[in-house]
């Protein structure tokens, strides 16, 4: 069955809008709430790790929330919309806010997701599933990194791991190519600390539904598909995407 909010964002979407965009499991959850809570402070709302206004209501997801119902109590002069899409599903739009992260890690997380809502089977081999999705690692970054050559100021590249090494400043990095003002240093430190990933890993087990058994929230690591894939598993990966991780790593935005 096809998802109509999707089906009814694609056609509400226009040229100013702006995507958070990423291949599933990269980090965009995470960059979306760090954006949230520093767009909540402008506002002049208190945040912590539970934020008073849904990241929902401030960067919709384009699957399950209509774009066009943002939250009233938020005023920017452009949308914020998260994507899993490929670029050309959205090429008209003229920025985008894009992050990556290691293949294996995203894939390893991705087989996790996926197998915890019943999508795969809980007997699938997770090695199998990450070489087989690879291409389609691929295809996701080389659709933004071919775009992202052709209009440098289009679109913003950042890491999973840069974002975990430095969030206070990948966040100023994105706030700068928003251009959205009343910032201060001080706001992205409190963004980073309410949303440190123990945070909401604790939120998540103090909330969770013991009838079910699927976390959203993970491990929240870099290199953590070192701890999950076999040594020859890892090559293969690596050999085939290394040169595309290499691509766009030189558009990420410098730390």
């Amino acid at each position: 069955m096809p998802n109509l909010i999707f089906q009814n964002n694609l056609q509400s979407i226009n040229s100013n809008d702006v995507l958070v965009a990423s291949f599933p499991r990269s980090g965009n959850t995470w960059l979306r709430l760090l954006i949230s809570d520093v767009i909540l402070q402008i506002h002049g709302f208190e945040t912590n790790t539970k934020l008073p206004v849904s990241i929902d209501d401030i960067i919709p997801d384009i699957y399950q929330h209509n774009v066009n119902e943002i939250s009233n109590s938020i005023k920017l002069s452009n949308r914020l919309i998260k994507t899993h899409e490929l670029y050309n599903k959205h090429k008209e739009i003229q920025q985008v806010v894009y992050i990556f992260r290691q293949p294996a890690d995203a894939l390893c997380s991705y087989y996790d997701f996926l197998r915890s809502h019943n999508i795969v089977s809980r007997t699938e081999d997770k090695a199998l599933f990450v070489l087989e999705k690879v291409d389609q690692w691929l295809e996701h970054l080389l659709s933004y990194g071919y775009a992202k050559q052709k209009d440098p100021s289009k679109i913003l590249f950042i890491s999973y791991e840069g974002l975990h090494n430095n969030p206070a400043l990948c966040l100023e990095k994105v706030f700068d190519f928003l251009k959205i003002d009343g910032v201060d240093h001080e706001m992205y430190l409190k963004a980073v600390n309410n949303h440190a990933f123990d945070n909401h890993k604790k939120l998540e087990l103090k909330n969770r539904n013991k009838e079910k058994e699927n976390y959203f929230y993970r491990r929240g690591k870099v290199n953590s598909s070192m701890d999950e894939l076999a040594d020859h598993i890892l090559l293969k990966v690596r050999e085939k995407t290394q040169d595309v991780l290499e691509l766009a790593k030189n558009l990420e935005v410098p730390m």
